[in-house]
């Protein structure tokens, strides 16, 4: 049986790091959802988002469709606007403290790890993370920031930003379905360490 991920996708999300990564991980097969997350009742009319950069990506579902679902990883992506939704949804907070308390692979990657895993307890328990380096001020003070393109901790995955977003879908895959599954996706996205 396949791994299943959720990628979570708001207005404001970095377009880089979510397409990147849904990418990434669906060429490894594992079974990617890509779940809207929104402000409001207005915002839950449509599936689409624009993304930080302008550009409009459309989602599988809305959050609140799939939240009882199982995972084996539920990733957020940054954008200083998405993460701030992500944020403030009571939902997906709640679904993900779920997801880490189960000892199953939480991520984030960009400003999302400084503004919605920080905010929300999501790093207690861990020791070390990442996120993009203007915002490691806002990572909690027992956190050993480190400058490293992808950090994990016990079930805690972190990343900087858009440029490494594929070596932080790689660590996921490595996570989910091994190492040689992700040395072979890698190679066929010719990337190289």
């Amino acid at each position: 049986m396949s791994k299943k991920a959720l990628v979570c996708i708001a207005n404001g999300s970095e377009e880089m790091e979510a397409v990147n990564v849904i990418d990434t991980l669906r060429r490894a097969k594992i079974e990617v959802t890509v779940a809207k997350v929104s402000q409001d009742d207005n915002e839950r009319k449509t599936l689409g988002i624009v993304a930080s950069r302008g550009v409009k990506l459309e989602a599988d579902t809305h959050l609140e469709q799939i939240c009882d679902q199982d995972f084996d990883a539920i990733v957020l992506p940054g954008g200083l606007g998405g993460a701030k939704v992500f944020a403030e949804n009571q939902t997906l907070l709640d679904r993900l403290k779920k997801q880490k308390l189960s000892g199953k692979t939480t991520a984030a990657i960009c400003a999302s790890p400084a503004i919605v895993f920080s905010k929300n307890g999501l790093l207690e328990g861990i020791t070390k993370a990442t996120c993009y380096p203007s915002l490691k001020e806002q990572m909690p003070n027992h956190i050993n920031w480190e400058n490293h393109h992808v950090v994990v901790d016990h079930n805690i995955v972190t990343s900087q930003g858009p440029a490494t977003a594929i070596p932080f879908a790689l660590k996921l895959i490595e996570i989910l379905e091994g190492k040689e599954k992700s040395q072979e996706v890698a190679k066929g996205l010719l990337h190289v360490d």
